[in-house]
């Protein structure tokens, strides 16, 4: 048990896990954020809860995405804060699903558990909410999702998944952004705090000081630049439909061609072709049953 958990600072413990779950006691309020996914996830939190003394307690939702928030089911909060963006789709799976997945057969493929939480346990938050004095503050680090918060601590920075590991980013080629032009916008931020000396906590990915912080920064910006040119280099060649443009793309960054993959990533390729109609002319065209998009310099 004594790996299941560490201390990064001021009564604030990094619970292990892919996503990472963060304890912080805090005078007035206890908060896990992030409690995770579920199977064994509720034995361990309980197991550190116990050790660490917290018995009563908040939960902080970076966003909801389920992998984040599954393990709800084990816990027994006070109250469940998250930002306003992500409000509904916490009260709803049926909202979370579409605008995570689309209407798409992805939430079974990954066997996505139907989450739904009472309003009268929830509380919105916004920037600049603080968890109590010297206890962390919400920064907005939208982009992955609608209203993903981090927490800025003393000398560290909860990214979430605003920043992946490099590990993760090669697995899956395509790192999922519902807004990618916006994802590169938070990039900048969160590098502005590794500039500062800032340590970064990723949800994926491991503890980093600030100058690996700033290296997975910009792995995660150039890759989301390279999809970008890759999604322009392909359309201006010929028209594709949004699936066979992300399988294409993916087995050019030498990830995996999987259902997981083409789905996921589309939602991120999606977002990047919405944002070039500002700078390019698209068409579409009906080939083969199938939808297919192409850039025409404007």
């Amino acid at each position: 048990m004594s790996t299941a958990y560490r201390s990064i600072g001021r009564n604030v413990y990094v619970v292990s896990g892919s996503p990472v779950t963060l304890i912080i006691k805090c005078p007035g309020a206890n908060w896990i954020v992030d409690p995770g996914l579920l199977g064994n996830r509720e034995k361990l939190l309980r197991n550190v809860l116990e050790r660490l003394g917290v018995k009563e307690y908040n939960v902080l939702l970076s966003h909801t995405h389920y992998d984040h928030i599954e393990a709800l089911e084990a816990l027994n909060p006070s109250r469940i804060y998250v930002s306003v963006l992500e409000y509904t789709s916490l009260l709803s799976s049926m909202v979370r699903n579409i605008l995570t997945y689309g209407f798409t057969q992805l939430p079974r493929i990954l066997g996505v558990r139907s989450i739904d939480v009472e309003k009268e346990k929830v509380e919105i938050v916004e920037e600049g909410f603080k968890l109590g004095d010297s206890c962390g503050e919400l920064i907005n680090l939208s982009g992955h999702s609608p209203g993903l918060a981090g927490i800025v601590f003393e000398g560290f920075l909860f990214v979430g998944d605003a920043v992946f590991g490099d590990r993760l980013i090669s697995r899956v080629g395509i790192p999922y952004h519902f807004n990618a032009k916006r994802a590169l916008l938070t990039l900048e931020k969160i590098k502005a705090y590794a500039e500062k000396g800032y340590s970064g906590i990723l949800s994926h990915g491991p503890i980093a000081n600030s100058e690996k912080l700033s290296e997975y920064v910009d792995l995660n910006a150039e890759r989301l630049r390279l999809i970008r040119e890759l999604v322009i280099d392909h359309l201006l060649r010929e028209p594709l439909s949004l699936e066979e443009l992300v399988g294409r793309i993916l087995g050019r960054l030498g990830a995996e061609v999987s259902v997981e993959n083409i789905l996921l990533g589309s939602v991120t390729v999606n977002s990047i072709i919405s944002d070039l109609q500002g700078e390019y002319g698209l068409s579409t065209e009906v080939s083969g049953g199938l939808v297919r998009y192409r850039l025409t310099r404007s």
